[in-house]
């Protein structure tokens, strides 16, 4: 997903192979964005304890849902025949044909790995949230002191699988997702509606649901 926000990643993979065939799985944008927030919420990137607030606090919960201005260069650099777009609510009716769909598209045989039906990435809530905030800011510093050299010695000693199993399983409790307010999900429609308006013409796609 990140290929998709970092700016500059579309020339970057260009650059590398101008023929690379390329997918990607787009969610409703109101429900991707609430996802968003639970994420950044979890590993302690936002304090914000609701929905709305965190749309105040940190734009790129919205921003990072917005499809199209996303989209728009990978179309305008590589043929069309090679950007293959699916959809979340697919995966979740039927994820093996989706699955099939994409290693058919990719060139390569069926195959269905054992843990297909097994979740991941479920978002849970941390116990303690100044374990996830140590950890989101130990990170940080690594990257952006382009220290990531020790990123493999750190996993090869166990002590980055630790830090992972601590923040997943023992730091963190099942989360009470509640549900988006009906008023606040009207207006995210219509924040959205340009975006998915232009997406629609790029894909080619009835989008009206998300509408």
């Amino acid at each position: 997903p990140m290929y998709l926000i970092c700016e500059g990643s579309v020339y970057e993979i260009y650059k590398y192979n101008p023929n690379v065939k390329l997918f990607a799985i787009l969610r409703n944008p109101v429900d991707k964005s609430y996802s968003h927030y639970l994420y950044y919420r979890q590993r302690g990137y936002i304090d914000s304890p609701t929905f709305r607030e965190a749309i105040k606090d940190e734009p790129s919960v919205l921003d990072n849902s917005l499809y199209f201005e996303q989209l728009k260069p990978y179309f305008e650099l590589f043929p069309r025949e090679n950007i293959k777009i699916v959809f979340y609510e697919d995966l979740k009716k039927d994820n093996k044909a989706l699955l099939a769909d994409i290693e058919h598209f990719l060139g390569v045989k069926t195959f269905y790995p054992e843990s297909i039906e097994k979740r991941s990435n479920a978002t849970g809530e941390p116990r303690l949230r100044f374990v996830n905030k140590m950890l989101m800011r130990i990170r940080a510093f690594i990257h952006s002191n382009n220290l990531q050299a020790v990123l493999p010695i750190l996993r090869k000693t166990g002590i980055v699988p630790l830090a992972e199993y601590i923040r997943d399983h023992l730091n963190a409790k099942k989360m009470d997702k509640k549900a988006i307010e009906p008023a606040l999900r009207e207006e995210l429609k219509a924040y959205f509606r340009e975006d998915v308006s232009n997406l629609e013409k790029l894909l080619e796609t009835d989008l009206s649901h998300w509408k």
